[in-house]
């Protein structure tokens, strides 16, 4: 009995005393150190096959991370590894075993199996992988080494190192006994940090030489190793642009539009760096790109006086925007044959930058000196007459379609040269025989004078019987001309003089006005009473045959043309520069200076005043409808009218045309739109065609909707026209400062913020997302706030954009937060915005 207890003793005994130190034991086989500047090096052993056997049966890495060398964050598992055969499958002869190994970090680890060139790649998407690791030279030990690639976002931190290893062994008599290892201590490695981003860099914008109407912007990015690149913007409709550009290049130029703004520009690239890092979505500067303002809407006015001269009007876009220069010119041109190959610089305007000033004129009053022999039409019209205005440092881009320029045509009839009206001859001085010769020119429409032409006093001296004694033929010169005397030495004593004027065309083009053709075509309006009369003519046509007509004056009246569908306008009216301006206030449905057309076109007219319907649809600027199968064409047109309604629901109103029926043609050209539409409680209306009727197209090119005031509900509105689906709109080269679009919000999400009303709308609008999404808007005006926006509950979220605007307080309460925006979120921002008031 006592010898099998001693017999058990000395088994039991066996084992712990063969526990010597072993090689899976010592602190030094486990290693983890800095190697490189992001890379770990992990060196860990597996198993030792000397006298007993030891292995590692759960073997733990852990990792902590610091930002700042003190708060560490929670442990994570770098490398786990165990020897995956007991001794019972591991023979001493053998020189490879199996182990297993995971990782729970980011990057991946690099794993050599042992006494070998066999290695393996390791992500924590792998799982726990199964691999031979081979025996090492000294024939009994077995390790691993780990190269850890460190993630990114680990570079510039500290990391803490800690081990946790369990390991086993056995004699040949017993297993299983699982023991920790000692003396493993923690290590803190400061990890270099990161190379710097290499940032993208822009070349200032600059027009193109080789691209008309381009920007060019160079860039370039110090990485020859992109995976991606695009440069992205806001553009004017406030909308985000993005372009993709070739990743296989770290540089290029990019193109852009340059008669358009650019807000906050930046390209932005991914890449490797050199240590084969992704480093992603590095952004260049951020900037606004200048721009070109190219002139627009140039409309041409003749005059009528004496010169002939001719009153040019343009504006430009964008005026807050940077322009590329801030002196330049631009150049004023002229055409009297509309022809490309008689385009002659007459003229040039500064180009001013000056806040909100949108507009520039100039007066060409050389028009008559350059008319030449046989330009004349009918002896005394000119038809053809055009101008064109571009920005003088855009010349080297000639006269393409990105040539930054804006025409006009005019028609100057009726030229001829000024004759005398009555003139009379006084002495100025009796004694000394000198007489003052005085007269008058005549008034008339387009009577002038030219250089080329002569005006002659005739001087006839007779005697006491009525017989020519001598003659005296006098030229008078520039200043006589216009002061309108001359006096003449008559010192011939007893005879009678008898004094005579005339013209001489001498070698001027110009006719008298007695050979001045009659041109019936257009019938002529200078007055209210003639426009009358153009409307009379209207209603007898019927709508069946042409009624052209020529505006020479401003007018304003309370009449409209076409006022039924029985006798619509059908033919050209040419507005020649002038205004039309008309105020209608009616209860009638379809109302608009022209109310009913058929075929017609219309050039160079403004339409101003009001047009008012208490109670009913169909109000336009220009043409209140369309008629079916017509074809209409409105080019270089400017609607300036003040579209006002009563009408509580569906207005369908239009900047210019209210409604097209079927299968009717529709063309818009060079036309500006800034009037006003207004009617709180009306919806459903066009910021240049209030509706389209199926079958029926609009095009519109180059023009613009730049509305003045705008009070109506957005609610099925549309910035251009409202087209259903069996419709077509073609637009082109056409902008809005503001999108007339359909429901509260504009086209950009923007709620629209006018006057108080929309103030108070606003506010709801934040009560009613409750702080859930963002309500974004804008100013339009400058406005006076008493209500305030946001509560504990619901408070503002969004981006509000003061426009350049003045927000007015006139806030009172008992409230602790008092402020136009009493409650706002994390996500608010503010900018653009001037701020007064208590």
């Amino acid at each position: 009995m006592w010898l099998a207890a001693m017999l058990g003793f000395c088994i039991w005994l066996l084992p712990q005393q063969m526990k010597a130190a072993s090689y899976v034991d010592e602190a030094t086989s486990y290693q983890v150190m800095l190697n490189g500047a992001n890379t770990i090096r992990i060196k860990v052993p597996v198993y030792n096959e000397k006298s007993d056997d030891h292995w590692v049966c759960n073997g733990n890495l852990y990792v902590q991370v610091s930002e700042d060398g003190k708060n560490f964050s929670d442990k994570q598992n770098v490398f786990y590894w165990r020897e995956d055969e007991s001794k019972k499958g591991h023979d001493n002869y053998e020189s490879d075993l199996w182990c297993k190994f995971k990782t729970s970090v980011g990057g991946s680890l690099d794993v050599t199996q042992g006494n070998s060139t066999s290695h393996v790649s390791l992500t924590k998407a792998d799982g726990e992988l199964r691999r031979l690791i081979y025996e090492n030279s000294d024939g009994r030990t077995y390790d691993i080494i780990a190269i850890w690639r460190l993630p990114y976002d680990l570079l510039g931190k500290t990391l803490k190192f800690s081990w946790d290893v369990k390991c086993d062994y056995t004699n040949g008599l017993a297993w299983n006994t699982e023991y920790s290892v000692t003396g493993l201590s923690t290590t803190d490695i400061a990890i270099p940090k990161a190379q710097d981003a290499v940032a993208p860099q822009l070349t200032m914008a600059t027009m193109s030489y080789s691209e008309s109407g381009r920007l060019e912007i160079p860039w370039f990015v110090a990485s020859n190793h992109l995976t991606a690149a695009h440069y992205e913007y806001t553009a004017a409709d406030g909308k985000m642009v993005k372009k993709e550009l070739p990743a296989e290049e770290n540089s290029g130029t990019i193109y852009l539009d340059a008669t358009e703004p650019h807000k906050n520009f930046h390209v932005v690239v991914s890449y490797r760096d050199n240590n084969d890092y992704l480093v992603e979505n590095v952004s260049s500067e951020v900037k606004d790109l200048s721009m070109i303002h190219e002139p627009m809407g140039l409309s041409a006015r003749p005059l009528g006086d004496r010169k002939a001269s001719v009153r040019l009007d343009w504006s430009i876009r964008y005026p807050e925007t940077e322009d590329i220069t801030p002196t330049d010119f631009f150049e004023v041109q002229r055409s009297l044959t509309g022809k490309e190959a008689d385009f002659v610089t007459v003229g040039s305007v500064p180009f001013v930058l000056d806040g909100d000033n949108l507009h520039f004129n100039y007066v060409d009053s050389t028009l008559i000196g350059a008319i030449s022999k046989g330009q004349l039409k009918s002896n005394g019209t000119l038809d053809s007459l055009t101008y064109r205005v571009r920005r003088m440092m855009t010349q080297n881009w000639g006269w393409g379609e990105n040539s930054c320029a804006t025409s006009a045509q005019c028609v100057i009839d009726n030229i001829h040269l000024m004759h005398i009206s009555n003139y009379s001859a006084e002495w100025e001085d009796e004694r000394a025989f000198t007489v003052r010769v005085k007269w008058n020119y005549s008034e008339e429409q387009n009577a002038v004078w030219d250089n080329r032409a002569k005006v002659m006093l005739h001087v006839m001296m007779t005697n006491a019987d009525g017989e020519k004694v001598d003659s005296l033929k006098v030229e008078l010169n520039a200043q006589e001309l216009e002061q309108c005397y001359k006096i003449l030495d008559l010192s011939r004593t007893c005879v009678h003089y008898d004094i005579k004027m005339s013209v001489d065309r001498g070698t001027s083009p110009l006719h008298t006005h007695d050979e001045v053709e009659a041109s019936p075509f257009y019938y002529p309006i200078h007055t209210a009473e003639e426009w009358a009369a153009f409307c009379d003519k209207v209603v007898k046509a019927q709508g069946n045959y042409d009624v052209n007509a020529r505006l020479y004056a401003d007018i304003t009246t309370t009449s409209a043309a076409g006022g039924a569908s029985t006798y619509p306008y059908r033919g050209h009216f040419d507005g020649n520069g002038h205004t039309l301006n008309i105020n209608l206030t009616t209860n009638h449905v379809f109302v608009a200076p022209f109310c009913f057309v058929g075929n017609a076109s219309f050039t160079n007219l403004r339409t101003t005043g009001i047009v008012s319907n208490p109670i009913n649809m169909f109000s336009a600027g220009l043409i209140a409808q369309v008629l079916k199968n017509s074809t209409v064409t409105i080019d270089g047109c400017r609607s300036s009218m003040t579209i006002s309604t009563g009408i509580n629901g569906d207005a369908t109103n239009g900047g210019f045309v209210a409604m097209m029926q079927e299968d009717a043609n529709l063309t818009f050209r060079n036309s500006l739109f800034d009037g006003s539409f207004e009617g709180a409680n009306s919806y459903n209306n066009g910021g240049f065609v209030g509706f389209v009727s199926p079958g029926s197209q609009v095009s519109i090119e180059n023009c613009l909707f730049a509305p003045t005031f705008i009070s109506t509900k957005f609610d099925g509105c549309e910035t251009w026209a409202r087209i259903p689906a069996n419709a077509k709109l073609v637009l082109k080269n056409s902008y809005c400062t503001i999108a007339y679009a359909s429901a509260t919000y504009d086209t950009h999400n923007r709620f629209v913020i006018r006057n108080n009303s929309d103030w108070a709308v606003f506010k709801q609008l934040v009560a009613d997302a409750a702080g859930t999404n963002n309500v974004d808007a804008i100013l339009y005006a400058d406005i006076t706030a008493s209500d305030m926006i946001g509560t504990q509950t619901a408070p503002y979220r969004g981006t509000f954009d003061g426009n350049g605007h003045t927000l007015n307080l006139a806030i009172t309460g008992s409230s602790s937060f008092t402020s136009p925006f009493n409650y706002v979120t994390g996500t608010a921002v503010f900018k653009n915005l001037q701020v007064k008031g208590k």
